[in-house]
């Protein structure tokens, strides 16, 4: 199956966030976008004002990117005031492209549907997290729901399904993706299989000599440093990471834990809880939380290790990232990660909240380091071969054409 538009005109990608508002989400179509105009071709972007933008139109590394109302707020339910908006913008610049692909389409995929439907556009729909087909995304991370809630969640999940699925096309990041799009009722032949991808050439090891160089211009001492980068939100595992980390440090006092990454903005944030436990277990002097920043990949560079404790994941662009940089990993052996992870082949998995499992891993890469290093060396194989974005964008132009 084949995206189908007509040849010079650009995708329109539809999505609730976008820069600079950062997620895996976004750093993918701004990748698309730039490999696109490479191609030849052109990407543009509907969205929601971050609130600090002073236009509701400009350009971002080549993308024409058009907001609407209303500006990017805290909780779950803001998110759907931009469904009016977004209709009235996709009929506004309709002469703009000719096709829509909608990412993470929770909320905005009946947007696209219909749109491409009165504007006889093809639209597809790519599932960025798990849940968003079945409806799981709103119960994953929240034990407290309600039978009554449950219920009702599951009977609107089911009516805008009716409509999702008259989609011109399902794109799918993996195989995780695949099996909840087939249970939710897809055609199989609406499935295209279209993986995300990352710069390899920004993300990639470097010797010795340079890490050394880059830890003295990040101000990072001389220890082994343990990354994460991502949200600080809930079903991230950073709870159970945080407590495991406490016996590291103990027993390896040169180890310090960096945490990259913001949850503000989001419902599930647990930055603050997160903080307040390194003080009152005197762990603020071996946790640097760093909040957003923009270069990850100098971080992921000089750092030792990478951890990703996830309860799920679709795929994780942040760990395929540190894979990248030829650091040895450590994951949950959930979701998309079971694609291209294979434990103690090029990363160690383990069990979501085990701190034990955790702890003897992390235990694992400090006194192992011939080990550590073939992990490292394996993954940053396993990310040319699979995640090259230049190989991905050429996917989808050949969809597109």
């Amino acid at each position: 199956m084949s995206i189908q538009g007509n040849k010079g005109k650009p995708i329109c990608f539809l999505m609730e966030d976008f820069y600079p508002h950062i997620n895996g989400s976004v750093i993918q179509v701004l990748l698309l976008g730039k490999e696109f105009i490479r191609l030849g071709s052109k990407a543009i972007v509907i969205t929601r004002k971050s609130g600090v933008e002073r236009t509701y139109a400009n350009n971002i590394r080549g993308i024409d990117v058009f907001r609407v109302k209303p500006d990017i707020t805290p909780g779950r339910y803001t998110k759907f005031l931009m469904i009016l908006p977004a209709f009235y913008k996709l009929f506004q610049q309709r002469k703009k492209y000719s096709a829509i692909i909608v990412c993470d389409f929770k909320v905005l995929g009946i947007v696209g549907v219909i749109s491409a439907f009165f504007l006889r556009k093809k639209c597809y729909l790519r599932a960025e997290s798990c849940g968003e087909m079945d409806g799981s995304f709103t119960t994953t991370f929240d034990s407290s729901v309600s039978n009554v809630k449950n219920i009702l969640v599951k009977t609107l999940v089911w009516l805008r399904n009716i409509i999702l699925l008259k989609a011109d096309g399902f794109l799918s990041i993996s195989s995780v993706i695949t099996t909840e799009y087939l249970a939710s009722g897809v055609n199989k032949d609406k499935i295209i299989s279209i993986t995300n991808g990352i710069d390899v050439e920004k993300f990639k090891p470097v010797s010795d000599k340079n890490k050394t160089i880059l830890k003295k211009q990040l101000n990072l001492v001389d220890k082994k440093y343990f990354i994460y980068s991502g949200r600080l939100t809930k079903g991230k595992g950073l709870e159970y990471l945080i407590r495991a980390w406490r016996n590291i440090v103990e027993e390896f006092p040169q180890a310090h834990l960096i945490l990259i990454g913001s949850g503000k903005g989001y419902s599930l944030d647990i930055g603050n809880e997160l903080k307040r436990y390194c003080r009152e277990n005197h762990l603020e002097a071996t946790v640097t939380f760093t909040g957003n920043i923009n270069n990850v990949h100098e971080y992921l560079q000089a750092g030792d290790c990478f951890l990703l404790p996830s309860q799920t994941e679709s795929l994780s662009i942040s760990l395929i990232e540190a894979l990248s940089c030829e650091l040895p990993c450590i994951a949950t052996g959930v979701g998309g990660i079971l694609d291209y992870v294979e434990d103690n082949i090029n990363g160690l998995l383990v069990p979501y909240g085990n701190e034990a499992a955790l702890y003897k891993t992390m235990k694992e890469v400090l006194v192992n380091k011939e080990k550590a290093q073939q992990l490292g060396r394996e993954g940053r194989k396993t990310v040319l071969r699979k995640f090259d974005i230049n190989h991905i964008s050429k996917q989808y132009m050949s969809l597109i054409n």
